[in-house]
């Protein structure tokens, strides 16, 4: 089976002088195996259309993004999530990221989940290679 993703994002990041990134996407996300609410297994091939500002700079990148989502529930209110992705630029494929995500997300209520989520980001640009990390603790509410 498969499913149908659309998503946006947006994100700020003094530490990097970004002032800002915005990002949508859509794309089919393929159910691999899904053992019983224990286990999930998915791939997914989005194209993302991303808005870059950094300082007095402004640049538009679009391009392929082909993921595995990794799933593991040990219980009831609990998941444990593995996403390694690749994603691209076209047509000159000039950026080139690498990132490994891994989050927890603990669900506190039908509405509301905690969630701690690690990135390792391997970005391979024409200034050279880049190695990032990122830990995010959340509050998020599902509508």
């Amino acid at each position: 089976t498969f499913n149908f993703e659309i998503f946006l994002g947006a994100l700020y990041d003094q530490v990097v002088q970004l002032d800002f990134f915005g990002l949508a996407g859509i794309g089919p996300i393929f159910n691999l195996i899904n053992a019983e609410d224990s286990f999930l297994l998915n791939f997914g091939l989005l194209y993302y259309l991303g808005l870059y500002k950094e300082q007095s700079e402004e640049y538009i990148s679009n391009g392929p993004i082909g993921f595995f989502q990794i799933a593991i529930y040990p219980g009831d209110n609990i998941a444990i999530t593995i996403v390694p992705y690749i994603q691209t630029e076209v047509p000159d494929f000039r950026f080139f990221q690498v990132p490994l995500e891994a989050e927890l997300c603990i669900d506190i209520s039908e509405l509301l989940n905690l969630s701690i989520s690690y990135e390792m980001l391997y970005d391979l640009n024409s200034d050279g290679r880049k190695i990032g990390y990122d830990l995010c603790n959340a509050l998020e509410i599902e509508i």
